[in-house]
């Protein structure tokens, strides 16, 4: 074979690379304008939360179409700021909705509580003595004092005193007192923190059904009391 032969052969084997690198080069941009061109639907990475009291987390939202809003379904529970910061509240489930164009998702929420120990007393408010005291015999031994009662229970190593209040013969409120000086002490406001909500200087149930606050008369004790809730102005 000549020079000129073998000179031929190599522009023609050239030609032969060229265009098949102009094939690979063609389908490869064809391929990505077909991902490109996929709608892909909204997503929230981290759909789930499992959260306590005080703790936040931001929202990642994945291929939104535009202006993103958030809303939560149960504000006592979890809040959402408007650019997805989602904190938590008391014990309990939310949904956060996360809407984009015409598209929607959905982020769930749940929040527990850290402090799970303090066993909070019977609030049965309305009921009769005997139903009360009946309700309660089984945790620990009671004392029955002048129409009302007192229960001593040993929770994990920790005395809890219990007293139940009555009047005309049916349950007006539940205290739960403790030393000021006792881990109990220490933690109580986070405790109830986790589980009601504020209002004034009261605290009361989501249910709007108990009303619980502190006091502290300097005996030495620190008194949670409990009792039906009335919300006035």
């Amino acid at each position: 074979m000549n020079f000129l032969q073998l000179t031929n052969k190599h522009d023609h084997m050239k030609k032969v690379y060229y265009i098949l690198l102009l094939i690979v080069l063609v389908a490869h941009q064809s391929c990505m304008n077909s991902v490109n061109d996929v709608d892909f639907p909204m997503t929230i990475k981290n759909s789930e939360l499992t959260m306590f009291h005080g703790n936040t987390e931001k929202l990642i939202v994945e291929n939104a179409k535009g202006f993103t809003t958030y809303k939560s379904t149960n504000e006592d529970v979890a809040t959402v700021s408007p650019y997805g910061m989602v904190s938590a509240g008391i014990k309990g489930e939310a949904n956060i909705i996360v809407e984009s164009g015409a598209e929607t998702a959905v982020c769930k929420v749940l929040v527990n509580t850290t402090i799970n120990h303090i066993v909070e007393p019977c609030v049965d408010f309305g009921s009769d003595y005997e139903t009360v005291k009946d309700k309660i015999k089984n945790a620990a031994e009671i004392t029955e004092v002048n129409g009302n009662i007192v229960q001593t229970r040993n929770v994990e190593n920790t005395i809890f005193r219990y007293a139940y209040l009555f009047k005309e013969g049916k349950l007006s409120s539940s205290c739960l007192p403790f030393p000021v000086q006792s881990s109990t002490a220490e933690i109580i406001d986070d405790f109830l923190a986790e589980r009601y909500l504020p209002w004034n200087s009261f605290l009361y149930s989501p249910d709007k059904k108990v009303g619980v606050f502190t006091l502290d008369p300097e005996d030495g004790f620190l008194y949670v009391f409990y009792s039906p809730f009335c919300q006035t102005e």
